[in-house]
């Protein structure tokens, strides 16, 4: 017992010698990591308390790792991707749109607004597409337009319309991307007129040749059909380039709640006689149209009735007649 308590003493000192310096290792590493900004951004945290008590107390090669690793610069982020995938600024904003507009307004002359927008739009490098008038049912007349302009004017007659309009109850504005229509369009005709040079050559050198007929034909046909799949791909293409090249704004004048007459058009008594004349000329005819269908049709049909039921109750009368004398006689 005397020796295990001997042995056991140096033990316990050590033990308790090193609980004691514990803590002073770890508030000197503590004061190194404030004092190196490196060893506080090795963890992207920037904070003292990235270095950890274990860290400290576990080895000094350790820490010799975490100042080694502290004077690595930190990655930089990596540049934000463009746009699209294969697309720059500069192919973004070139993009082809098909811009339509409609706008519903009030004027006190929708007459006077509408030539006046006519006016204008031709002289943005526009023209009048359609025009239509509709009478009201108080005597007022409504216009109904259809103005194409160059696609970079569209914003500036709308602007004028509003200029004009004595109050504007509605606007809409619809934009369609046809860029990729438009390039796979491209992409086609270009495959389709490279198809259609080989053609024409190998046309030419059957021909040249004199092959068979009807080898020269199927080469025929076949080039027949690419020149057609050629130019309706073109007139698509077309037309695509001309709705992105002229904007549409349709316009719907209503006249001015304000300027509508409060009684319409007024009393037309020689209307209503004749509207009413009209009527009972209409009924006469159906009258007498009725008489001639039951003179023509239904009297002879109700002669024919009416003698088919006599013929056949005088034979029922007669026929009971005979029934009942054989039964008087013994």
């Amino acid at each position: 017992m005397r020796t295990t308590q001997t042995v056991g003493s140096p033990f316990r000192a050590a033990r308790f010698l090193a609980i004691a310096l514990l803590p002073a290792i770890f508030f000197s590493e503590a004061a190194c990591a404030k004092r190196s900004p490196g060893i506080a951004g090795v963890n992207g945290g920037g904070s003292p308390e990235a270095v950890s008590f274990e860290g400290a107390a576990a080895s000094p090669a350790r820490s010799e790792m975490a100042m080694a690793s502290a004077t690595v610069p930190a990655p930089q982020s990596p540049p934000p991707p463009p746009s699209g995938p294969n697309e720059s600024p500069n192919a973004a904003a070139s993009r082809q749109l098909i811009r339509t507009a409609s706008t519903a307004l009030e004027a006190d002359d929708p007459k006077e607004v509408a030539q006046k927008l006519q006016d204008k739009a031709a002289a943005l490098g526009g023209f009048l597409q359609s025009l239509s008038s509709q009478r009201l049912d108080d005597g007022s007349v409504r216009f109904n337009l259809s103005l194409r302009v160059p696609a970079n004017q569209l914003d500036a007659l709308r602007a004028e319309v509003r200029t004009l309009a004595a109050r504007v109850i509605s606007e809409q504005l619809q934009t369609e991307d046809v860029t990729d229509q438009l390039v796979d369009l491209g992409a086609r005709l270009k495959t389709l007129r490279a198809t259609e040079g080989e053609l024409q050559a190998l046309l030419a050198a059957s021909r040249a040749e004199k092959r068979k007929v009807e080898e020269i034909m199927a080469v025929y046909r076949e080039l027949s059909e690419i020149r057609t799949q050629i130019e309706q791909i073109d007139a698509q293409q077309v037309g695509l380039e001309r709705r992105v090249a002229l904007s549409t704004l349709d316009l719907t004048i209503w006249p001015l709640a304000a300027a509508r007459p409060l009684a319409g058009e007024g009393w037309r008594p020689l209307d209503t006689l004749r509207s009413s004349l009209g009527t009972l000329v209409g009924l006469l005819r159906s009258l007498g149209d009725f008489v001639i269908f039951a003179v023509v049709v239904l009297l002879p049909l109700g002669l024919v009735v009416w003698l088919a039921v006599r013929v056949l109750k005088r034979l029922w009368r007669r026929r009971k007649t005979e029934a009942k004398v054989p039964e008087n006689n013994p």
